[in-house]
């Protein structure tokens, strides 16, 4: 137990890039396993081919938020080989809420979900990350905690970069991880599966445990990725600095993509939140779009309409600036 495109999609165009056009902020947190659930019985709202879901608010869940969240159902069962029939997804709108059901103080990281099997509790923009705690449960019910939230945020969409400092056995081991260890966990995941492939990275995961002792750690690494435990976490703190972009359903570039016609893009903005594509809540709704744009100069008439563009990293790259040019490589497709 733990807490916090298209389906499919695969960008195959080697270094361009694909502007997203975006409405919406997401905060990725994690959450400790909250005692126990004290509700009454579960009755779903929504159902899905994977999700039963049932919300705290009576406005209208809109219909892309679904497809958004069975896509990452679909991309986590098919890059970690693993499968379930269905998870319960109690939705929150209210953060207070959500962390008295995770049991955290609403200062803990904004608390964004939690994972208690068979329920994800969380936010809107916390789900994907849940999704991938209770599909990996299938692999492993408590792996080593680094490796287990460096997963779940590897695969629930943020570019991830560098954060510097060296890691340590000890660094491996240890159970309580801060919002910021997430992300350089996940950085850590990224390289494991660059270096070492998905397959052998899943070893590991499945061999790993909570509470390892440095010994057990190292007989795991060996047994999976074939080095002893000094030879990876030297080759990782000496490997250059290294963006990865992000991956999973909401990664950004992910998004439903528009072909040029001759010397432009033209694309409808209205859609049906009871039908798609249109995510969020029927009170809040917005839509997400990938282009791909050839050099050159551009001008983007939103028709008097809200809109957010942003560039989105698509291969793993050493640049220093990609979040400080011009037009700044974006997180993820929702900020």
């Amino acid at each position: 137990m733990t807490c916090v495109d298209a389906p499919h999609a695969r960008d195959k165009r080697g270094s361009n890039s694909a502007p997203l056009f975006v409405a919406g902020v997401l905060v990725v947190a994690g959450c400790r396993q909250p005692e126990s659930l004290d509700e009454p019985p579960f009755v779903p709202q929504y159902t899905t081919e994977h999700l039963r879901i049932r919300t705290d608010s009576d406005v209208m869940l809109c219909r892309g938020q679904f497809d958004l969240w069975e896509a990452q159902v679909d991309s986590v069962e098919e890059t970690l080989g693993v499968s379930r029939d269905n998870v319960r997804i109690d939705l929150f709108r209210d953060a207070a809420a959500l962390a008295q059901r995770c049991d955290l103080p609403l200062e803990f990281g904004n608390v964004s979900g939690c994972w208690r099997e068979p329920v994800i509790s969380a936010l809107t923009h916390g789900v994907a990350h849940e999704i991938v705690h209770a599909w990996t449960m299938e692999i492993n019910p408590d792996p080593l905690p680094l490796l287990r939230e460096g997963l779940a945020v590897r695969l629930s969409g943020p570019v991830l970069r560098w954060n510097g400092g060296a890691y340590t056995a000890a660094d491996l081991q240890q159970e309580d991880l801060s919002v910021f260890d997430y992300y350089k966990a996940a950085h850590f995941a990224a390289w494991l599966i660059e270096v070492y492939g998905g397959e052998r990275f899943m070893e590991l995961y499945a061999r790993s445990s909570r509470g390892a002792s440095e010994g057990e750690l190292a007989a795991a690494v060996r047994s999976s990725l074939g080095d002893e435990l000094s030879e990876v976490l030297g080759a990782y703190n000496n490997s250059p600095n290294r963006y990865y972009p992000g991956m999973g359903s909401q990664a950004c570039g992910f998004g439903p993509r528009i072909q040029w016609q001759d010397d432009g893009l033209t694309w409808s903005a209205t859609g049906s939140c009871l039908e798609g594509p249109l995510l969020g809540y029927e009170n809040s709704v917005w839509q997400r779009l990938s282009i791909e744009v050839p050099q050159g100069d551009y001008v983007l008439d939103t028709g008097g309409r809200y809109a957010a563009m942003a560039r989105c990293l698509v291969q793993p790259t050493m640049e220093h600036d990609v979040h400080t040019s011009d037009f700044p490589v974006s997180d993820d497709w929702n900020n």
